[in-house]
Formats: C-alpha cells, structure tokens, sequence
C-alpha cells in the first residue's frame, strides 16, 4: 500500500497519520494484526459521528469514502484527495507539496 511507503515522508515533514474507520475497534485491531500492519494509528469511528462531520460517510450504506484530509497544527484544512485510491501514487503529489509549505 502505497499509504504505508509514504507514511516516513509524510513525518519527515511533521504530519501525524491517521487512519479513521467506521468498523469496530475489534475488527480494526484483526485487520490491522492480519492485512495491513500500518504504521500509524487506527481510530474506530464506530458511530460514524467523525464520518458524518466530514461529509464522508454514505448514510444509506454506512460505510465512509477512501479520503485523505491534511490539516496543519490549527485545524486548518490544507488538501484533501477525495476520492482516495491507494493504487493511484499520483494522489500524493499534491497532499506532499501541501505539508512542505506548512
């Protein structure tokens, strides 16, 4: 996943991963164990009030878009890539540039 690969740039520059889910803590913790192994962390949004709040998450389906958000150290929203494919390295390009200017 290219996520994981970018994760060390991604602190390079001070960015703070993390990864927020409508699945159960417990589901996220075998996921994570069993696939993925990520190196930040997974935050259960199980009432999918986080999902909500961004406008990401399908009520009829409850389940969320892919989306990267890059906020600075005031909760400024400074990119957003929505939708998120993990398989797209291009998508980056733009979160990257955004964190070398905070």
């Amino acid at each position: 996943m290219l996520l994981r690969q970018r994760h060390q740039d991604l602190q390079g520059l001070g960015v703070q991963v993390v990864a927020i889910s409508v699945d159960h803590v417990a589901s996220l913790r075998v996921f994570d164990a069993a696939l993925a192994q990520f190196p930040f962390p997974l935050a259960a949004d199980w009432h999918r009030g986080i999902c909500r709040a961004y406008g990401v998450l399908n009520e009829e389906a409850q389940a969320a878009r892919r989306v990267l958000a890059l906020y600075d150290g005031g909760a400024v929203l400074r990119a957003v890539v929505d939708p998120f494919d993990p398989a797209v390295p291009d998508q980056f390009a733009g979160l990257l540039a955004a964190a070398r200017q905070m």
